[in-house]
């Protein structure tokens, strides 16, 4: 998933997905239905503004999750095996709108990522891990795909029957990749002078905009709204 920069800046800064990400981790927990439509609409309309693609893909998944749940709930008698793939599937549209943040979070360049965490004073090692993790993410998915492709052109794929062979097909694999993309990150810091001993400084001053500050307003009104009801029921 490559996102230019451009798009990004036009419409929200990395630390306003970062603390609407904070926001949702506690109001998902107290939430009722309304007001988790409330953050599920503001996160896929956030989607749509900086990667649209991607957002048809989400609310493809979303659809799905969806129709599968309702599909057990309705025409599937409840046991062991149905039961733990429902609550997985509730869980999963639960936390769907943190997922689609984090998305979004991943889009960013990892230099825009550090810089962002160095205005808001984050220690220098915490903002180079948290840039790799959320940069990861896209080459991971990229590099899964890749290892799809490659099995399916020699006719395997993922078996149900034998899931410890389908593990091994997909997973050996990734384990070399991850291996890879562990040392091209390095280099690629030790390159960039990242582990440097020195006071870094940033070519770009993020400030909010407007857009920022509405859906961050949205995003405390959301929590507000979860803390109210939650201690009215008390």
């Amino acid at each position: 998933m490559k996102i230019s920069a451009k798009n990004n800046r036009s419409y929200f800064k990395p630390i306003t997905i970062f603390i609407l990400m904070v926001l949702f981790s506690i109001s998902t927990l107290i939430a009722n239905q309304s007001l988790y439509l409330a953050m599920l609409i503001l996160a896929i309309l956030m989607e749509v503004l900086v990667i649209k693609k991607e957002s048809l893909k989400s609310l493809a998944c979303l659809l799905i999750l969806f129709l599968l749940a309702k599909l057990i709930n309705i025409g599937l008698e409840m046991g062991h095996w149905t039961g733990a793939i429902y609550i997985m599937l509730l869980i999963m549209i639960k936390l769907s709108p943190l997922f689609i943040l984090a998305k979004i979070f991943s889009s960013y360049s990892s230099n825009i990522l550090m810089a962002t965490f160095r205005e808001i004073g984050l220690p220098h090692k915490l903002c180079i891990s948290i840039a790799i993790f959320f940069r990861f993410l896209p080459e991971f998915y990229a590099r899964l795909g890749q290892i799809h492709e490659g099995a399916k052109t020699r006719g395997l794929g993922f078996n149900l029957i034998h899931p410890i062979r389908s593990f091994e097909i997909f997973i050996v694999p990734l384990m070399y990749k991850v291996l890879d993309i562990s040392d091209i990150l390095t280099c690629s810091i030790i390159t960039k002078g990242i582990d440097y001993p020195c006071k870094k400084t940033n070519y770009r001053k993020f400030k909010f905009s407007y857009l920022d500050t509405l859906v961050l307003a949205v995003g405390f009104l959301i929590l507000g709204g979860c803390i109210w009801i939650k201690y009215k029921k008390i």
